[in-house]
């Protein structure tokens, strides 16, 4: 066998240990660094990224200023020509929209901060910058005022041109053109720093990917290689092993060989032994189940032939002896009184001999026996008991199944009297498929077969059904409860239809 505390086996252990503690280490170093400077150069990105475009809305800002002066002047002098004739209401308007916006992104690129719509731009000016915004400011202001005033008299004099309106159309018109070179000048500081920003965010990338390349380098030489010097030589002392382990795994195959040979006897020697427990318990069921049915028989013929034939002798003295003979009505009252208590005695009688074992079932069959059953004991409950047998055919079978299709029938339709709390009971017998089957169907509240509640009422019924259950197996077949809450109950049987006995 192979000794796992040889102390070189130990030693191998530490070793490999140590090593792979280390490469884990610089493993998770290398790692650490490399998404360090990842998430780094990727912040850095991501907020160049912003800046460009942020960049980007000034650049589109500062050359629509250009634009809009130009509109600032074609308005004004379209209203101050007398010779087109124009709709000045629409240029008049146009200019009262456009000075404010006009005015806003000014006023937004010297802050560094321009707002529009509601939308927020920010602009990181350069000292080159704020200096050529302070010098075009003059202007824009010299254009702007003078714009204003000439809109603001337009409007009060109805579009009347005087002397004012062309002194300031002169101002207008001397700044607009030095206004347009010094705003591009503008654009073009704008357009050239935002380059210069893209130009440095490329070589930001460019140094990260080649930090990144270096460190994947470092790693593949410290790292990979010795790990696939280690794994290789970890590879060998596995390919050992497993041979040393399939050597072990067939003798374990053979001894686990041995142990399911072992338990499949002893499997099959436990379940003979539970057959044979199962055929004696049977046996002895059947014993018992056959003395008490000959025990019925014997108790019924001595209360038919014993005391009922004493009973009935005892009726017909009372009814020799003339109930005129009694001097007072008393008497005559006993007398009636114990006639009938007589009929009922031997009715009673004859009740309890018919339920220990009808002669009608040995005499005519189960068929016969169940509708007798039937009208017996519709007699006695006042319930309505239907009886069908349309599928039976006039046979007799064997006597030890007659007498339990009897009793299943009989303590299905004693359950459904006491229980179901109904005025119906339905009883089918019939023949299908070379099986006898019986039901014994309610419809009234049913009852769960699970439930925790009434246990007292619940046990009374599984003992009816434990017996209706041992009499159908001890004549080969079974018996199935179909029950719930509110819903009836069906009590049905099937019993395999063997040696048929004809009269």
């Amino acid at each position: 066998m192979f000794n796992l505390d040889h102390p070189y086996i130990k030693s191998e252990s530490i070793l490999e240990r140590d090593i792979s503690e280390r490469l884990t280490h610089l493993y998770i170093s290398a790692l650490t660094a490399v998404a360090i400077f990842a998430v780094f150069g990727q912040s850095a990105v991501q907020f160049s990224f912003t800046n460009q475009i942020s960049a980007s809305g000034i650049v589109n800002i500062a050359g629509r200023q250009r634009m809009l002066s130009q509109r600032v002047c074609k308005d004004i002098l379209l209203l101050t020509d007398d010779n087109h004739q124009i709709d000045k209401k629409i240029y008049l308007k146009d200019l009262e929209e456009i000075l404010p916006l006009w005015e806003t992104c000014h006023l937004g690129l010297k802050s560094g901060v321009v707002v529009i719509g509601g939308n927020k731009i920010v602009a990181k000016n350069s000292t080159e910058l704020d200096s050529m915004l302070s010098n075009i400011d003059p202007i824009f202001y010299h254009i702007y005022d003078n714009a204003f005033l000439i809109k603001n008299i337009l409007r009060r004099t109805n579009y009347t041109v005087n002397d004012s309106i062309r002194t300031a159309l002169q101002v207008i018109l001397d700044n607009e053109r030095v206004f347009i070179i010094k705003q591009d000048a503008i654009v073009r500081q704008y357009d050239t720093e935002a380059k210069a920003r893209v130009e440095k965010l490329k070589n930001m990338e460019f140094s990260l990917l080649a930090f990144t390349i270096i460190v994947l380098a470092l790693e593949g030489f410290f790292i990979f290689r010795p790990a696939v010097r280690h794994i290789r030589k970890t590879i060998d002392m596995l390919v050992l092993e497993e041979t040393k382990t399939k050597q072990v795994n067939e003798e374990l195959n053979q001894v686990n060989a041995s142990l399911k040979k072992a338990e499949m006897n002893l499997i099959k020697a436990e379940k003979e032994k539970y057959l044979q427990q199962v055929n004696e318990q049977r046996l002895r069921s059947a014993s018992v189940i056959q003395g008490e049915e000959e025990e019925r028989n014997r108790i019924s013929k001595e209360l038919h032939d014993g005391l009922g034939q004493l009973l009935t002798t005892l009726k017909l003295t009372f009814e020799n002896v003339n109930s005129q003979s009694f001097s007072s009505e008393k008497e005559k009252k006993a007398f009636r009184e114990g006639k009938d208590l007589i009929q009922e005695t031997i009715d009673e009688v004859r009740n309890i001999s018919f339920n220990l074992m009808p002669s009608v079932l040995s005499d005519f069959g189960v068929a016969s026996a169940l509708k007798l059953l039937c009208i017996q004991t519709a007699r006695n409950t006042s319930k309505t008991i239907i009886f069908e047998d349309a599928n039976w055919v006039s046979q007799r079978l064997d006597r030890n199944v007659e007498i339990g299709l009897y009793r299943i029938a009989q303590e299905a339709l004693n359950n459904a009297i006491k229980y179901s709390e109904v005025d119906e009971i339905n009883i089918e017998l019939g023949i299908k498929n070379e099986t006898i089957e019986l039901s014994v169907i309610d419809k009234g509240k049913g009852f769960q077969q699970h439930a925790t509640e009434e246990n007292i009422l619940l046990d009374k019924q599984r003992n009816g059904i434990s017996n209706m259950q041992e009499r159908a197996e001890m004549i080969g077949g079974f018996v199935k409860i179909v029950t719930n809450k509110g819903r009836g109950t069906k009590v049905y049987a099937k019993i395999p239809l063997k040696h048929p006995k004809h009269e």
